[in-house]
């Protein structure tokens, strides 16, 4: 009785023992490790692979499965697309930000020739006066050229705020 009492307890502590253990590799890059089939995600079935059982600390796990060439080519075309359309319009904001500051000195050096031309107050001065309220005008028609070149581009709500901002004191008052 002992001995088919300690032979039955052999058996089922060996059961777990003998089991299969399945992995695959989803779509996502994601390995995935089950003892039944039905514990691995569905797009894994008909791909998984019976682990063989090894020394412990040996990690085993499904290899990346290689991309075609010509997907590779493709994917590769594609990030160098993206990346040449980033770097595109990183610079065309830089080169919008550089105008934008431009017009803004131009507007301060404008202010500050009128403040000066109002303190002297002849008749060279009244004229010159004259004419920078036109330079102004003109600046701020400069501005709002620039501001509807910027709707038209696909920039970055960030540099479009910053740029608006840079702009924002050039008034013709």
């Amino acid at each position: 009785m002992r001995i088919l009492l300690l032979l039955s307890i052999f058996l089922c502590l060996s059961l777990p023992v003998a089991a299969k253990t399945y992995s695959c590799r989803d779509s996502a890059g994601q390995i995935h490790f089950s003892d039944n089939l039905q514990g691995l995600p569905e797009e894994c079935l008909g791909k998984e692979q019976v682990v063989k059982p090894g020394p412990i600390d040996n990690l085993q796990y499904v290899p990346a499965t290689k991309l075609p060439a010509q997907a590779d080519r493709d994917f590769q075309r594609a990030v160098r697309r993206v990346e040449r359309e980033e770097r595109l319009k990183s610079e065309t904001a830089a080169r919008f930000k550089q105008e934008a500051e431009e017009l803004h000195r131009n507007y301060l050096q404008i202010k500050d020739e009128m403040s000066r031309a109002r303190r002297i107050w002849d008749n060279r001065s009244r004229q010159k006066l004259k004419q920078l309220k036109i330079d102004l005008a003109d600046l701020v028609g400069e501005k709002e050229e620039l501001l509807l070149e910027i709707e038209e581009q696909n920039l970055a709500s960030q540099d479009r705020q910053e740029i608006e901002a840079i702009l924002q004191d050039i008034k013709n008052k």
